[in-house]
C-alpha cells in the first residue's frame, strides 16, 4: 500500500475511533442530563476537547502512546526525563510532509462537520490549522512546542529543522537558552554518491570532552559517512565543544557533487540542506530539568455548546 492510502486508512481509523468516543460519552450524557442537564453539557463538552487533544494535538511520552502519535507525524520523537530526541531526514520528504498536511486538514474537515455535531453531540467546532498549497494555503513550516522551556521543534521549507525559542503565548516560562544543557546531533549520509570533503567551522573545529563542571551548554556532532567512503574524505568528522549558548557555533559540510550541509548551534540548533541528496539527522537536546509535554502548536480549535452558551478553546486568540 502506498503513502497515501496508508495515511487514508489511518484517518479513517481516527474517525472511527473518534466517533466510537463521542457515542459513549453521548450515551453517558443522555442517562445523566435529566438530573443536572448544565453539568452533563459541561462534562461533554471537555470529553470533546480531551478527545481532540489526544486525537492530534498533544505528543506522548509514554511508548505505547507515543507510537500511536509518531505514525502521523513526519519525524519520530522520543521523551525521556530531561532529554527530547528527534529522528527525519535533511532535507525533509515533501510525500512524508504533504502526508501530515493532509492529516490535520482531513481531520479538521471531519470535526468541523455540522452534520456530524448534529448527529452526535450538538456541540460545535471551529478550527484554525495550517493549510500547504495542497489545501488552498501557503504554510510551509510545523512547531511543536516543548514545556515547560518555550522551546519549539519547527519542520521549514523542506530543508530544514531547527529547535529554538517558541514565541507561542501558551509558553508556561520565559524562553531561556542556557536551560539546553547539551546538544548531541547524529547525521547519517545516505547516499554513495555524495563527496564530502571540505569542513567549515566558525569558530574553529574542536573536539573537546564533555566536562560536567563547565557551566556552559555543551554540542557533539558526528558524521558518519561511512556510505560514500569512497568519494568523501572529511578531515574530521567528530566536532564538540562547550560554547557559549548566544554564540554562533556554525559547521558546514561540503563538496563537488553533495549540496552544503549546515548544522549551527546558537539559542539552540538548525539542520539545513537543500538538494536531491537526504540524510538522517538524529537531533538530541537536554534540558536542566525534567520535559512536561509536547504538543502541536498549529492546530487551534474552539467548541461551543449553544443551548448552555458553553465554549472552550486552546486557541490563544481566544483565551484573552
Amino acid at each position: 500500500m502506498n503513502q497515501k492510502g496508508i495515511m487514508f486508512s489511518l484517518m479513517v481509523l481516527i474517525m472511527i475511533l473518534s466517533v466510537i468516543a463521542l457515542q459513549d460519552v453521548f450515551r453517558e450524557s443522555k442517562i445523566a442530563q435529566q438530573r443536572n442537564p448544565e453539568k452533563t453539557r459541561i462534562f461533554s463538552v471537555n470529553e470533546k476537547y480531551e478527545n481532540i487533544n489526544r486525537n492530534i494535538v498533544d505528543l506522548f511520552k509514554e511508548d505505547y502512546l507515543r507510537e500511536v502519535s509518531q505514525r502521523n507525524l513526519p519525524f519520530n520523537y522520543l521523551i525521556d526525563g530531561n532529554k527530547i530526541k528527534f529522528n527525519h531526514s535533511i532535507p525533509w520528504d515533501k510525500g512524508t510532509i504533504e502526508n501530515y498536511f493532509d492529516t490535520i486538514n482531513t481531520y479538521r474537515i471531519f470535526i468541523s462537520d455540522k452534520n456530524y455535531s448534529n448527529a452526535f453531540d450538538g456541540i460545535f467546532t471551529q478550527v484554525e490549522t495550517l493549510q500547504n498549497s495542497e489545501w488552498g494555503g501557503t504554510a510551509t513550516d510545523t512547531h511543536f512546542l516543548i514545556q515547560p522551556f518555550c522551546t519549539n521543534f519547527e519542520t521549514g521549507d523542506l530543508n530544514r529543522a531547527r529547535i529554538t525559542e517558541s514565541f507561542a503565548s501558551q509558553c508556561l516560562n520565559s524562553f531561556d537558552e542556557n536551560k539546553m544543557r547539551r546538544f548531541d546531533v547524529d547525521i547519517v549520509v545516505r547516499n554513495s554518491n555524495e563527496d564530502f570533503n571540505s569542513v567549515f567551522c566558525s569558530n574553529g573545529c574542536s573536539s573537546q570532552n564533555f566536562n560536567p563542571s563547565n557551566s556552559n551548554p555543551y554540542y557533539r556532532l558526528v558524521i558518519d559517512d561511512t556510505k560514500c567512503s569512497s568519494k568523501c574524505n572529511l578531515s574530521q568528522t567528530v566536532f564538540s565543544k562547550h560554547f557559549l549558548a548566544d554564540d554562533n557555533e556554525t559547521i558546514i559540510l561540503s563538496g563537488a557533487a553533495s549540496k552544503p550541509l549546515r548544522i549551527r548551534f546558537m539559542n539552540g540548533v538548525l539542520v539545513q540542506r537543500n538538494g536531491d541528496f537526504f540524510v538522517d539527522s538524529n537531533i538530541q537536546v537536554q534540558f536542566d530539568q525534567n520535559i512536561s509535554d509536547l504538543f502541536f502548536l498549529d492546530f487551534n480549535f474552539t467548541l461551543t455548546e449553544p443551548d448552555f452558551n458553553i465554549v472552550k478553546t486552546n486557541n490563544p486568540q481566544k483565551l484573552n
